[in-house]
Parts: C-alpha cells; structure tokens; sequence
C-alpha cells in the first residue's frame, strides 16, 4: 500500500505534528492524481493556524526505480527583535532605547509591539510606550520607559513582544531604577565657525550638552547654563534649548594667532560637571588677490579677489602704475581706480607702455596684493 506522511511544524516552535495519510490503491497514478486534494486541505487547515513548515514524504512506491522520492519545503514570513541597549531612569523620570524589528524571510507582515515587566508590581510603577507602536519590517522603534516616583530602585527585566503575521517573537533588557542621590553625566560637544575667524569679524560658538538620564530630552541637557570663555578676554553664560544646543556670537580679536575656547558646565544637584575646549585659528587680515591683463590692445583690466573663497572684492580703491612712451620720452604715472561690484577694474590705455603694477593696499579687514605685467 502506499503512504504519504506529511510533518507540519509551526514555525519558530520546536513540536511537530505527523499526519499519515494512506492511500488504497499502489499505483502511482491514482496516489498523485489525490495530491491536489491534499495539499488543498493542507493549505485550508494552515491558513487556520497559521504559518508553517511542511514538509511531503511519499514511501511505499512500487517499483524499484520510483522517482517519486520526498521532498519540498513551503516556508512563510519571519522576523526577530533585538535591541540597542538596557534603560537607566530615576523614579519620576524616564529613559528609552531603540528596538530593531527585522525581516528574515517571505513577504513583510505588520508586527505590533508591547512590553511586559517580569516583576509583580512593576507594571503599575511604570508606563512602557513605542514609537511608532506598529509597523512592516524592516523598522525601528524608540522605546520610552516612565517611571512613577514611588518605584523602588532596583533593577528590573523588560521582555519586548513583537506579533504579527500569527509569530510571537521577544528581546529582553534590564530596566535600572537609580537612587535619588545618584546624579546624570554631562558631555559638551563644542564647535565655532567660520573657520578660520578673522580679525575683528564675527565669530558664533555653538555646541550641545548630552547628558544621562536627568534633565534630559532624547539624550540631550535642557535649560540648563553653560558657561562660555575665550582667551582674547570674553566670556558668556548662555542656556541650552529644547535641543540641548546652545550658542553665542562675539567678534574676533584685533590680532592673528591660535586661540582656545572653552565651554564649562559647573555640576549641579542633578548632573556632573563636564567642559570642552576647543583651538581656534584667528586670521589678522584676510589675503587677497589681484590680476592685470592688457585687453584687445587698448585696455588694463583685472579682478581683485578673496585668497580663500574666491569671492570677488567690489568698490575697492586700486592704483595702477605704468610706464610707457610719451611722444619720444619714456614716464611713469599712478593712476587711482575703483573696483567694480563684481571685482572688476579697467583703464583704457592707448600709448605705447613697457611695464604696469596694479595694487591693492588693503585695509583694516583685508590683506594688499600687487601684480604685475611687462611687454
């Protein structure tokens, strides 16, 4: 007699089920020609409980040489959870992590998110929410823990459940619940701009204050004062924002060199103190470039510009120095121009010259620069 086994096995479970299904007749034909029904009834009942491996072996084939052997595997949708790391938070405040939701196999399915606290009593000292609360992996959630302010310090096992497409899968952390008198730490990323500064030019020192678990906001310190100094005597308190930055706006010192800036926060009832310090390069004047040309035989004409952006200086005053042949004599004269908006100067030229310089003699903000052609 023929026999066709078939073992169901949820997937992510490790129990099995066998169903055996025998067959009255040996022939092939008449045991194949039945499959269609079997698989229709086996799909029927899986769509019922849920996702499942299956897998079809056919024994008992007359013949020696049967090709009708075993074998296929139907495989669905799966997906784990994982985090990034375990929750700190006092009692009356809170702290969160990130819970990753990831695809392993067959079409994405919605998994929806919870949480349970393995300890009697806990699940009414705190408030466990996600966002967002829902969604088809791959995805990430943010998982924020609120403490009451009557929790017990200790530490706690948090179990994140995640459901859908009829799987239940889990990620565990601990949830640490800190004394009062136990403070947050701070951390000061610090930074100013433009780089470099220049001399007697605005320059904004700006930073952020990332702190651990108190007066925090997704991991940033708010409204609490930094104090800001410069080694070219200026100093300032500022307070952090909804962002945990904070920034303030001073001009540069008359004179070049490499100055420190330093932003301190002094520790407090809730938070340690931390500081950072910054070198910052201060240029005495801006360098600067300038061009001569000799166009179409009738004309001197260049660009003054910026040595380190490029930009080009308008309304400077340049002069222009040439010596040429003055009926049969040779003389030398200055001739006092003005850049254009765009940089540019010119002076129509129509004597027979030998040599020219143009010049910018620069003032209080940006560096002079000659140039220079000859015939």
């Amino acid at each position: 007699m023929g026999e066709v086994s078939l073992i169901c096995e949820p997937v992510g479970e490790s129990r099995m089920s066998l169903i055996e299904l025998c067959f009255d007749s040996v022939k092939r034909g008449k045991l194949f020609r039945n499959l269609p029904m079997l698989f229709l009834l086996l799909s029927f009942s899986i769509a019922i409980i849920g996702h499942w491996r299956v897998w079809v072996d056919i024994v008992g084939n007359e013949g020696s040489n049967s090709p009708y052997s075993s074998t296929g595997m139907v495989s669905g949708f799966d997906f784990s959870l994982s985090n990034s790391d375990g929750i700190t938070a006092v009692p009356g405040g809170s702290g969160s992590n990130t819970i990753i939701v990831n695809i392993l196999s067959g079409t994405p399915q919605t998994v929806t998110l919870s949480a349970s606290i393995g300890t009697t009593g806990m699940a009414f000292a705190v408030i466990v929410s996600f966002n967002p609360g829902l969604g088809n992996p791959k995805f990430t959630s943010t998982c924020m823990i609120t403490a009451s302010s009557s929790v017990l310090p200790g530490s706690y096992p948090v179990t994140v459940i995640g459901t859908g497409g009829g799987l239940t899968r889990t990620t565990s952390f601990t949830l640490t619940i800190t004394s009062e008198d136990v403070k947050g730490r701070t951390r000061i990323a610090l930074d100013a701009s433009p780089k470099p500064g220049y001399a007697n030019k605005p320059v904004t020192i700006s930073g952020v204050l990332y702190g651990s678990w108190r007066s925090i906001k997704d991991g940033v310190v708010v409204s609490k004062p930094v104090g800001i100094t410069v080694n070219w005597d200026f100093s300032a308190t500022v307070v952090t924002g909804p962002d945990g930055q904070f920034s303030v706006t001073t001009n540069c010192p008359s004179t070049g060199g490499t100055h420190s800036i330093t932003a301190t926060f002094y520790e407090d009832q809730e938070l340690t103190g931390s500081s950072a310090t910054v070198n910052y390069e201060v240029i005495a004047k801006i360098p600067t470039t300038i061009t001569i040309g000799y166009v179409g035989n009738r004309e001197f004409g260049g660009y003054l510009k910026r040595a380190d952006t490029g930009a080009y200086l308008g309304y400077k005053p340049v002069k222009l120095t040439v010596t040429y042949l003055y009926g049969t004599t040779w003389r030398t004269d200055t001739f006092d121009l003005q850049t254009r908006l765009d940089g540019y100067w010119s002076l129509e030229f129509l004597f027979y010259w030998n040599s020219a310089t143009i010049a910018f003699a620069g003032d209080e903000t940006y560096a002079s620069s000659s140039a220079s052609i000859t015939r």
